[in-house]
């Protein structure tokens, strides 16, 4: 078999021509989906070579795939051969959620070769389903004080190094946005009065009015209900001078202010191996936190028992909708169930 040496250009051939094409809907994805797939894709096919397979991109099969999920679980059919090439065995298997993405990655890309429905579903490659088995439930509580984390002290911190990452921070620990969100909010424009909002019944005077980089453009309004959500608005107004101005520092693109905003956030220490929190730990801080304004008990993941369910469906209904997601059971992710909890 040909070492087919060229295969990088070959790959990138396929992916500068399929890329943007979403996988099922008539419509382009984001950069960021883009990214992730080509990164995916390329060490795939490096993966595989590191383990004696050499398929040009087209020639990509079946065999190549369970050749790969095997490796991504640690599965011990793939040892002898990984002894062979010199690859070292994984210590252990990556999460469903990251494996999943992988798969579908790859299924993607076979239709881009005309080989749809070759990548089979997770479980036909596995002998233990737990593996690729995702679950949507916390099994912990990721909020920035659950880790001994105070949001203030960091906002403080990030200040003496960027007031717009600081702004950023600020929105996100207050509204529960999103870093993207956050970077693209044009916080004058953004803030509207109750009458504006398609809401039966308003809680508050203003809302924050969040629409630029949503998943799926999916506008939603945030509450304005405390003393503090008003200083962090404040707080941002006065780092974007003009009306229409986005809380991003003036001149840089959307990737340079995440990019910006993700050094700034290791510098500080909010990682996973630092601080032990991430800055969407503080979408769970949101979540958790407005749980316990909307039923006055600590969420599930708090070691809060409902004990009055329509209240409890009620509040998860609106933490999904102020986190901007279409599936109140996504609140699960945040807050946990009412059955684990039990």
């Amino acid at each position: 078999m040909s070492n087919n040496a060229n295969w990088t250009h070959q790959l990138q051939r396929l992916i500068d021509e399929h890329n943007w094409r979403h996988a099922t809907k008539a419509k382009s994805v984001s950069n960021k989906t883009m990214e992730e797939r080509a990164q995916i894709l390329f060490l795939a096919f490096r993966q595989l070579r590191s383990l004696g397979f050499q398929p040009a991109p087209r020639g990509l099969d079946g065999n190549h795939v369970q050749h790969l999920v095997w490796l991504w679980t640690a599965d011990p059919r793939i040892e002898e051969r990984c002894k062979c090439h010199g690859v070292a065995m994984p210590e252990k298997p990556l999460s469903p959620a990251t494996l999943q993405a992988r798969l579908s990655t790859l299924r993607v890309f076979c239709g881009w070769i005309g080989k749809p429905g070759m990548v089979l579903v997770p479980q036909r490659y596995v002998t233990d389903p737990a593996l690729v088995k995702r679950t949507y439930v916390a099994q912990e509580d990721k909020s920035w004080t659950a880790k001994g984390v105070d949001a203030a002290e960091i906002v403080a911190r990030v200040s003496a190094i960027d007031l717009f990452i600081a702004a950023m921070v600020d929105i996100i620990f207050h509204f529960g946005l999103r870093k993207k969100e956050a970077a693209m909010l044009a916080p004058h424009w953004a803030v509207v009065p109750a009458s504006m909002v398609p809401i039966a019944t308003p809680t508050a005077e203003f809302y924050l009015m969040v629409i630029d980089g949503t998943k799926g453009g999916r506008l939603r309004f945030v509450p304005i209900d405390t003393e503090a959500k008003r200083r962090a608005i404040e707080r941002a107004q006065q780092v974007a001078a003009r009306r229409h101005s986005h809380l991003g520092r003036p001149g840089h693109s959307l990737t340079q202010t995440l990019d910006r905003f993700s050094y700034v956030m290791r510098k500080v220490g909010v990682t996973k191996c630092q601080l032990k929190v991430t800055i969407h730990g503080l979408r769970h801080q949101f979540a958790n936190d407005l749980y316990f304004a909307l039923t006055n008990i600590p969420s599930p993941v708090r070691g809060g028992v409902p004990t009055d369910l329509q209240r409890h469906l009620g509040a998860c209904l609106e933490i999904a909708r102020q986190l901007g997601h279409e599936r109140t059971q996504i609140s699960s992710a945040y807050i946990a169930s009412v059955s684990r909890q039990s």
